[in-house]
């Protein structure tokens, strides 16, 4: 009766952790476990994957710490106002840190003009003229995968003759570029553009009560 009762158990907390695993951050957990009678021991990463949605349609996502929908009054860098294709809006650029996404450098953030909310979020890498083309589409495959690991959408390739390589991906709440094109002195600069189309249109409220870093508290069943 006693072997029974624990398997049942067992099971139940197998059951339950998966459900757990499911609705937390991508890249929440880590690939170690290991069991110990009726628990299940789970090993966190401690790193949130730097961009993807939050739910499905409600247009609410993120980018490393910043969050579709928000404004960004604190950001030190200087606001200046832009046209992205025809629409007003205005832009953040700003330095990133090394290491904080597969060593881009630049990035520029887009805010529409009524509200001064971020629709969208542009970063940048050029790679120097010795860097092999194996190397590259290594680095844009990594991309790639992010992208559909983190917002369910796998940009494809389109025709271009113009020397660049473009992919696409969209469905009703975000489209993202990513293109590959010749930059300064025959190097190659790579740009990824994600936007919140629903913050661009107005389509959404807002996302302020949207988590975008990770929190150990509040995202982590250590034990079960």
């Amino acid at each position: 009766m006693t072997y029974c009762s624990n398997t049942l158990i067992f099971a139940f907390c197998i059951v339950y952790a998966y459900a757990h695993l499911g609705s937390a951050h991508a890249d929440t957990w880590g690939d170690k476990t290991y069991t110990r009678g009726a628990y299940i021991h789970m090993v966190t990463t401690n790193v949130s994957q730097y961009f993807a949605r939050k739910g499905r349609g409600n247009g609410h996502g993120y980018i490393g710490t910043f969050v579709f929908g928000n404004k960004y009054r604190g950001i030190n860098e200087e606001e200046c106002a832009a046209l992205d294709g025809a629409l007003h809006c205005y832009v953040k650029r700003r330095k990133m840190k090394d290491g904080e996404y597969r060593n881009f450098t630049d990035m520029s953030l887009f805010f529409e003009k009524k509200q001064r909310l971020l629709y969208k979020v542009a970063i940048e890498l050029e790679m120097p003229r010795e860097s092999h083309a194996s190397d590259r589409m290594k680095i844009v495959s990594g991309i790639l995968e992010d992208c559909k690991v983190g917002f369910g959408l796998l940009p494809v390739r389109t025709d271009s003759n113009d020397g660049r390589v473009v992919y696409l991906g969209s469905d009703d709440e975000f489209e993202i570029s990513l293109e590959l094109s010749k930059g300064t002195c025959a190097s190659r600069r790579l740009l990824l553009a994600i936007t919140n189309t629903k913050v661009r249109d107005g389509r959404t409220s807002g996302s302020d009560d949207v988590k975008s870093a990770f929190s150990p508290d509040n995202d982590v069943e250590v034990e079960i």
